[in-house]
């Protein structure tokens, strides 16, 4: 997916020149992390860690993955949007491309992990990625997780076509 827009291309860029941000953004590839454990794994200050999955996490860089209780404490899990991002100086503009984070051994969704389905809503599609599109909203059983899935990602899944990347997310 070609990111063009060149305020957000500009907000990636900045985020991804921070050693810390690409730690973070590096560790999250292939499985779902707590701070905690980026911060030990990868030596970043504790508050810095924060600081910098908040700021991914609002450029939709990293996601929350899974939220965990143990010991009456709240745990959150991050994980990348993207395994890749590659940016390239095209005719004197960045041009960023973002390939999505898709493990091809999680292409299921178990709609029957689905307590509700809700109105359609304009959001970012998590399956296809496409930006500001009309979506239907599926809630897991545990209302934890959302799922943003545009019209034509849910009429393929429900063809179970194979083109269509999925998680792991109602799994």
């Amino acid at each position: 997916m070609l990111e063009r827009d060149p305020d957000r291309v500009r907000a990636i860029v900045s985020a991804l020149s921070d050693e810390y941000s690409r730690k973070i953004f590096s560790a999250t590839i292939n499985e779902a992390k707590s701070p905690e454990e980026i911060c030990s794994e990868q030596g970043v200050p504790v508050s810095t860690c924060y600081r910098k999955i908040h700021e991914l996490v609002s450029l939709s860089i990293l996601r929350v993955a899974k939220i965990e209780i143990k010991d009456s404490k709240k745990l959150t899990f991050y994980r990348s949007e993207f395994k890749n991002i590659l940016i390239n100086l095209e005719s004197n503009n960045l041009v960023v491309e973002l390939v999505p984070n898709i493990d091809p051994s999680m292409r299921s969704i178990t709609i029957l992990g689905v307590s509700s389905v809700t109105q359609d809503t304009v959001h970012d599609c998590d399956v296809c990625m496409l930006r500001n599109v009309l979506c239907k909203v599926f809630v897991s059983a545990d209302s934890v997780n959302h799922l943003f899935i545009c019209q034509e990602c849910e009429r393929k899944i429900t063809n179970k076509d194979e083109s269509v990347p999925l998680d792991n997310t109602f799994v």
